[in-house]
């Protein structure tokens, strides 16, 4: 099991419970029937239901290793290597291997490690986040995966400031929000910051007011990782709860139907609109940017039946779901082709503006507008204009420039938007994989291995 991952390896059982075969090679053994698949599920289920359950009663690995039990059956599989798949299964749960939900992800791990001459463990990190605010349990975790650091929880400091300014100032990590970029300067002996967003432009000082003791964070040796990937599965399941209000004329009925017109029932008022819904089927979508998100929003159109193309600074990585793939010079040639637009790159210096008037104008008239990014890639009034004056089908804002987006902006009223309050990445599953990947990242920090989703500070993603 050593070089394998046991939650993965139960999918791929699954699986192939699934095929019709009638002899089974086993990698070890003799060849048998379908019931070698059975058990060796079995067997790998209850390793892993025994450990969970010894995990959560506080046991250690030593004393799991001696009192797990395997069925008679199942013996066969019990050898010299009995302990090791223990602490396999053990070291996956407690967090001491990367996590198969990370890692089907596709996080990149840093290309080196940080120890070096003088490298010493971390004494400290800090919790700046509401994210840990009252989880006692997710605190231990971080600290079996990391025995000797101290793990300090402060309450957000966007509320109250005082107490990470207080102990950032001996802390080696830091694990926060947006809301502790002021405090990153108090924190003499910092080594790493990790951004629990996946946008780092309040971080790096991009498309905002540069923040003192941030610019110099390329030069202050500290190594910034954020939360990049882990939101695309929820993030673009909303893309496509947006667009599908759009073209199935959801927002129209839902609306519509708490004001129904004078003679006619609330049934009939849905019906009596101009226009029909739109199929997606056969219509292309434009991602602009095809990382973690945009990777996930691909699948999802290709689910659909859509024709995907990609506008992405990095060429030399293949992307699954992607027809087309093309650097961001060609963004104006290929908007007229585009029946949707959607944005999922992170806010830099190049994409601040990036589509204004000029750009919606290549847009066909029937095209959709979807904005998951951030609001100021898009000009507020050109977006505005375009839809009044019908240039746009329709668009869908879970970012908007300002935001919050006052109450007065026209963006409220019109029948061909819809706007959520920048909620896209929200779901039970992100807030696990925000977990995981804190846990992931303090291990790996504690021991001097490498980082996952470790930032370019310059590039700004």
């Amino acid at each position: 099991m050593g070089d394998g991952n046991t939650a993965s390896w139960l999918r791929v059982i699954d699986a192939l419970e699934g095929l019709d075969v009638k002899i089974v090679a086993p990698g070890h053994g003799r060849c048998g029937d379908r019931s070698l698949i059975d058990d060796q599920r079995a067997y790998i289920a209850g390793l892993r239901d025994q450990v969970a359950a010894g995990i959560d009663a506080g046991r250690t690995v030593e004393a799991l290793q001696a009192s797990v039990k395997v069925p008679d059956r199942l013996s066969r599989y019990v050898g010299k290597m009995f302990n090791d798949q223990i602490s396999k299964i053990y070291a996956e749960m407690v967090g001491l291997d990367t996590p198969h939900e990370l890692e089907s992800l596709g996080l990149v791990e840093a290309p080196a490690t940080a120890r070096g001459p003088g490298w010493q463990a971390p004494k400290k990190i800090v919790l700046a986040s509401s994210f840990y605010t009252d989880k006692p349990e997710q605190i231990a975790a971080f600290e079996k995966v990391a025995p000797g650091v101290k793990i300090v929880a402060v309450p957000d400091p966007s509320r109250d400031p005082a107490p990470l300014l207080r102990e950032i100032v001996d802390a080696d990590g830091l694990v926060c929000g947006s809301g502790a970029v002021s405090a990153i300067v108090k924190g003499k002996r910092l080594r790493w910051v990790h951004s629990i967003s996946a946008g780092v432009e309040a971080f790096v000082g991009i498309g905002t007011p540069r923040t003192p003791g941030v610019t110099g964070l390329a030069d202050s040796g500290i190594v910034l990782t954020n939360g990049q990937r882990i939101y695309g599965p929820d993030v673009a399941d909303h893309v496509f709860a947006e667009l599908l209000a759009l073209t199935r004329n959801v927002k129209w009925s839902v609306e519509g139907k708490n004001s129904p017109k004078p003679g006619k029932t609330r049934w009939d008022t849905i019906h009596d609109r101009p226009w029909l819904e739109r199929e997606l089927r056969g219509r292309t979508m434009l991602i602009v940017g095809v990382g973690g998100i945009g990777g996930q929003i691909a699948q999802r159109a290709k689910g659909f039946g859509m024709r995907v193309v990609g506008i992405d600074p990095n060429l030399d990585t293949p992307r699954k779901n992607v027809d087309l793939l093309r650097p961001p010079a060609a963004l104006k040639s290929l908007l007229p082709k585009a029946d949707v637009l959607v944005l999922s790159c992170p806010l830099t210096e190049q994409t601040r503006g990036l589509i204004g008037a000029a750009e919606i104008a290549l847009l066909p008239d029937d095209a959709y507008l979807i904005n998951v990014a951030r609001g100021r890639i898009v000009d507020h009034d050109a977006l505005v204009a375009a839809l009044r004056e019908g240039q746009l089908a329709g668009a869908g804002m879970d970012v908007t420039e300002p935001e919050p987006l006052p109450d007065a902006s026209p963006l409220w009223t019109m029948n061909n938007v819809v706007i959520t309050p920048h909620i896209a990445g929200r779901s039970y599953g992100r807030n696990r994989r925000v977990f995981l990947l804190t846990r992931a990242n303090i291990y790996r920090f504690a021991h001097g291995e490498p980082l996952l989703n470790v930032v370019d500070v310059e590039r700004g993603y």
